[in-house]
C-alpha cells in the first residue's frame, strides 16, 4: 500500500490518528475517526447515489462537525 500524500487528510489520519482533528465543544474527532468518516460518505455518494468522479454536490449545514465530513 502506497503512502498518503503529505498535507492530505489521509496524511495526518496516518501519520497522528489519535489527535484531536476536530471539536465543536460538546463532541470531538480524531484525525483517524474523521478519515474514516469522509471515506464512508464518499463511498455512500459513489455507491448508493451514483454521483461519479467530476460530478457537483451542494449541501447546506450548520457548522459543526458533520460539515467538515462533507
Amino acid at each position: 500500500m502506497s503512502q498518503p500524500r503529505m498535507g492530505t487528510l489521509d496524511f495526518v489520519a496516518h501519520t497522528n490518528p489519535k489527535g484531536l482533528a476536530l471539536g465543536d465543544g460538546k463532541r470531538s474527532r480524531s484525525w483517524d475517526a474523521w478519515s474514516q468518516r469522509a471515506s464512508a460518505l464518499g463511498r455512500y455518494l459513489r455507491d448508493t447515489l451514483g454521483i461519479e468522479e467530476g460530478q457537483r454536490v451542494a449541501w447546506m449545514l450548520p457548522n459543526g462537525l458533520a460539515y467538515y465530513d462533507l
